[in-house]
């Protein structure tokens, strides 16, 4: 009976910190989205207000966080603005709409090298940052730095970013791009052809990237594509059954029936 009673007792508390959990999700999205309403309508002072609040009630609104950093760039805090960026990236894994929305993600990190090549902290936190790139599989904070020394004037060094961002996720089409953008951008025409045309074989409906080809002289189309990527036919490989076979035919010689026709 005592164990019973505890049973339930835990089923209840489990219950309520469930309850409780979600009345916390929806009173952040509704702090969130008024801070939208008033961001929209340039009230700054109130948009940073309710995303604070929707923050505190849900530590994982990435949203919140993000648009935090969004303000403080208005304001020139691109110390402060950073802050919110990583944050905003920090907890995006733990969200199911995050990572849905990669999208998103992308977003965040390029306005987080952005960020990062005005802040007053920006020399230390560059460094830190390269040395953790090293070994980052995913290319994204290599990805955080071309786009901060893109941002410095710095070519040479987001070049150098760009491509080992790339060499470390051959994968992302978002890297591929935004690497041949930029290098088409600055006139490294054969760099940018090699980046967008790696872009295009990832995804080929991409405007910005047809258009880029374009410029530099390459017509988007399967010829950029190599043959294992092309789409494969729906007819299978090898000889065609008849759809109206001869019953009066006789039958193939086959290597069963010695080459003759099997009687």
């Amino acid at each position: 009976m005592m164990y019973l009673l505890k049973t339930l007792i835990c089923l209840a508390s489990l219950a309520l910190a469930v309850a409780g959990c979600g009345e916390m999700v929806t009173y952040s999205k509704q702090s969130r989205d008024r801070g939208m309403e008033y961001l929209q309508a340039q009230q700054y002072t109130e948009a940073e207000g309710a995303f604070r609040d929707a923050v505190r009630q849900n530590p994982r609104d990435f949203r919140s966080q993000y648009y935090l950093g969004q303000l403080a760039e208005r304001r020139g805090q691109y110390t402060a603005a950073v802050t919110s960026y990583r944050k905003s990236l920090a907890v995006q894994p733990l969200s199911l709409d995050a990572q849905e929305s990669g999208a998103f993600r992308h977003q965040t990190i390029v306005d987080l090298g952005k960020a990062l090549a005005k802040a007053d902290t920006r020399d230390s936190e560059i460094n830190a940052l390269a040395i953790e790139a090293v070994e980052d599989k995913t290319g994204e904070k290599n990805l955080i730095l071309a786009n901060a020394f893109a941002a410095r004037g710095d070519a040479d060094s987001a070049i150098a970013a760009y491509q080992s961002a790339m060499a470390q996720n051959p994968a992302s089409f978002d890297i591929a791009r935004d690497a041949g953008l930029y290098m088409a951008k600055i006139e490294q025409k054969p760099l940018a052809e090699a980046a967008l045309r790696k872009a295009y074989r990832l995804k080929d409906n991409d405007q910005d990237v047809n258009n880029a080809l374009r410029r530099l002289g390459v017509v988007p189309g399967p010829a950029l594509k190599e043959e294992n990527e092309l789409r494969k036919p729906l007819i299978p490989r090898g000889p065609l059954p008849e759809a109206f076979p001869d019953k009066n035919r006789p039958p193939v010689p086959t290597p069963e029936s010695g080459g003759r026709p099997a009687e």
